[in-house]
């Protein structure tokens, strides 16, 4: 499967992939943990993150890169996805999550980097998530980064049956 690149990209395409990926996470049986969805979208950048890559990947749309950073001296971080130039130039990001800070009122779903590249400074890995090495210790994620898929999968044979 090749990358996704910024030639191919439909911004509304990219959009409605998003809602729909946010829409299986808020809405499948599958829990991280107990209270996940209550808390959404507080704490929660990681895996909404990686469940969005996931069905971005599931769709032809890979390519992405994982970026989980900190603020300069604090241990608590945030996560966000990046699609990148041959050059590494971020031409469009992903923060699905970046209205759980009180001074961003809405996820960044655009063109150039999430305003939150801004005070996370400290990049602590980018990269594909399934080489983020937290998953050596931590499996949870691509269980849950599987349910997403599957949930998604699961909506949409149902509503084809509806059809």
């Amino acid at each position: 499967m090749r990358s996704f690149r910024i030639g191919d990209m439909d911004p509304i395409a990219i959009a409605t992939v998003v809602d729909e990926a946010i829409a299986a996470i808020r809405s499948m049986e599958h829990e991280p943990y107990r209270g996940f969805k209550e808390a959404w979208p507080n704490g929660n950048c990681e895996w909404t993150s990686i469940g969005i890559a996931e069905v971005l990947r599931e769709r032809g749309l890979d390519g992405w890169t994982y970026v989980q950073a900190s603020r300069p001296g604090e241990m608590n971080g945030h996560a966000w996805l990046e699609l990148r130039d041959d050059d590494g130039t971020v031409l469009y990001s992903i923060d699905a999550t970046l209205h759980q800070f009180s001074h961003h009122t809405a996820p960044h779903v655009g063109p150039g980097r999430t305003p939150a590249a801004d005070e996370f400074l400290e990049i602590n890995f980018e990269g594909n998530w399934r080489d983020w090495p937290v998953l050596y210790h931590n499996k949870t994620f691509v269980t849950f980064a599987e349910a997403t898929i599957q949930h998604l999968n699961a909506t949409a044979d149902l509503d084809a049956r509806r059809t």
